[in-house]
């Protein structure tokens, strides 16, 4: 994910974008490594103030549910957080991300993240 044209991003959060994007596809191939690097993953997706990187990170926890799903699936509780997030397109992209991760089973309704799912459908955003 990078920025539209009217939004500018300073270099370094473009960069560290990129860095967790790269990070993670590594992590694709060593489950070790994906192993240790879930909890960076995590805190990056709930504190970072930067939506590059938050969705990056979307991305990447998407990815990693996808090969290592017993890995991700007790997080998605806070992956489905971004569904409330505050940039609009962080919001569009895990209701697409998640979306896809209930269809192809990686993930269930279970948890919070089925009141989340509903409260994203009714946004009124206009993306």
């Amino acid at each position: 994910f990078e920025p539209s044209g009217s939004e500018m991003t300073p270099p370094e959060q473009l960069l560290q974008g990129h860095v967790i994007g790269a990070l993670g596809k590594i992590c694709l191939s060593d489950a070790t490594l994906a192993k240790k690097s879930v909890n960076l993953f995590l805190r990056e997706l709930s504190c970072t103030p930067s939506p590059v990187l938050r969705n990056n990170v979307l991305v990447v926890l998407s990815d990693l549910c996808v090969r290592y799903t017993s890995l991700i699936d007790p997080h998605m509780p806070m992956v489905a957080m971004c569904l409330r997030d505050s940039n609009d397109v962080v919001r569009q992209h895990a209701l697409v991300l998640i979306t896809r991760l209930l269809c192809t089973d990686y993930v269930k309704w279970k948890g919070p993240l089925f009141f989340r799912y509903l409260v994203a459908l009714v946004d009124d955003s206009p993306i």
